[in-house]
């Protein structure tokens, strides 16, 4: 995978940020990838993603593998341009499918913040919590797993 115009630092910064912002409440590194959980709420948030990737990656499979199973979660391989050359035909052959594409854009906010119509909080309301949850059908206990992802948002 390559992007136009992006260079390799620039992706890393952007992967960085995009983690941050939606913080695991676990994370450890395996080989350059961050191993991240959060007790299994969204993808995101519970995936293996490659930050400066080194080694063999049938044995990053295989140990990020072990660890997801060990936390009774799926092994999620989230794949960006700083993946190993041939990350994704490994994971094929070892029969993992494509779920999801992640697309990665980038906006300013000094618009948003001149816009009175927009307002950015710096925490989730109850409110706002509960009317998501009701939103998108989620469970009591899902909208607790998302309110502690929210919270962990620096």
């Amino acid at each position: 995978m390559s992007e136009v115009g992006v260079s390799p630092g620039e992706i890393e910064s952007l992967e960085r940020c995009a983690l941050g912002a939606w913080p695991a409440l676990e994370s450890r590194d395996c080989m350059g990838w961050a191993l991240r959980s959060a007790n299994g709420y969204t993808k995101r948030a519970n995936s293996a993603n490659a930050l400066a990737p080194t080694g063999d990656f049938g044995a990053l499979r295989r140990e990020t593998e072990a660890h997801y199973t060990a936390l009774g979660l799926p092994a999620i391989f989230r794949l960006s341009p700083l993946a190993q050359p041939g990350a994704d035909a490994a994971l094929a052959a070892a029969r993992y499918a494509l779920v999801e594409p992640s697309l990665v854009m980038t906006a300013s906010l000094d618009r948003a913040a001149d816009n009175p119509d927009v307002v950015i909080e710096p925490f989730a309301e109850s409110l706002w919590l509960e009317g998501f949850g009701e939103a998108v059908g989620e469970a009591s206990e899902a909208t607790l797993r998302h309110a502690a992802i929210l919270d962990a948002i620096e």
